[in-house]
C-alpha cells in the first residue's frame, strides 16, 4: 500500500467508530444540545426537532449523523407530524 492508501484506509476506519458511537448515541435518544445540556427526544419540542433536522441537514455533508435523522424522524412520524 501506499501513503496515500493508508491514510485513506486509517481515516476511513476512524469515520466508521465514529459512526458506530453516534449509532450508539442515536439508540439512547438523549440529544446533546449545543450548550452541553441533555434532552431526551420525546421532551423536545416539535421545532427544536425540526431545527436540529435543519441543522444536521446543513452541516453534516457525510450524513454521519444519519441516526439521529431517523431517530427524529421516528418522533415526528410518533407526534403525527411528520
Amino acid at each position: 500500500m501506499s501513503l496515500g492508501s493508508d491514510y485513506i484506509a486509517d481515516n476511513a476506519g476512524m469515520l466508521e467508530l465514529q459512526y458506530e458511537e453516534v449509532a450508539k448515541d442515536a439508540k439512547s435518544k438523549i440529544w446533546t444540545t449545543k450548550d452541553g445540556r441533555k434532552k431526551h427526544v420525546e421532551t423536545m419540542s416539535t421545532q427544536h426537532i425540526r431545527n436540529t433536522l435543519a441543522w444536521i441537514e446543513r452541516n453534516d455533508p457525510i450524513d454521519m449523523l444519519f441516526p439521529w435523522v431517523i431517530v427524529f424522524m421516528d418522533e415526528l412520524k410518533r407526534r403525527g407530524e411528520a
